[in-house]
């Protein structure tokens, strides 16, 4: 293994954009980076940023040939794909009849229906890339005065 080389004006533009580039995949290479050029051994930097060998190799790779290749935003990077989109259809249909009251109750319905578990954060956000909104409710006025509910009505509920 080559002695990598770190000037000092590499060094504090990797430790600026370890914290400060807009691409989250950019900055743990550049955190990486970093870190080796803090003097630790490769094996504690991909033990602390959770990466692997392989990776922290493509990195160095990487850095060798420029900081512009390091700073390129990864174009083909999409994230995993949700299990859920292979039920898009089904789902989007099933909501878009019987919209749930909660997100819990969205996360049961769709748990019934896939067999997918997934949190509450998990099915807004699915929610939100089908298109549907969650929607703001008001507060109907108690039961106590059938007079002001009944007035209530009429002035808010011709908005729906």
């Amino acid at each position: 293994m080559a002695k990598l080389n770190f000037p000092d004006e590499i060094i504090s533009i990797l430790e600026y954009e370890r914290y400060h580039h807009p691409h989250h995949i950019v900055r743990r290479k550049m955190e990486s980076l970093y870190l080796l050029s803090q003097g630790l051994k490769r094996k504690d930097v991909y033990r602390i940023n959770r990466i692997s060998e392989r990776t922290l190799a493509t990195y160095i790779a990487e850095y060798r040939q420029g900081l512009d290749v390091l700073r390129a935003t990864p174009e083909k990077y999409i994230g995993q794909p949700s299990k859920l989109h292979a039920h898009t259809e089904v789902l989007k249909a099933h909501f878009t009849d019987h919209p749930p009251h909660s997100m819990k109750q969205a996360a049961a319905e769709i748990e019934e229906k896939t067999g997918i578990k997934r949190s509450s954060q998990q099915v807004r956000l699915f929610l939100r890339s089908l298109g549907l909104r969650p929607l703001r409710t008001g507060i109907l006025p108690a039961k106590a005065n059938v007079e002001v509910q009944e007035e209530f009505k009429k002035k808010t509920w011709h908005l729906v």
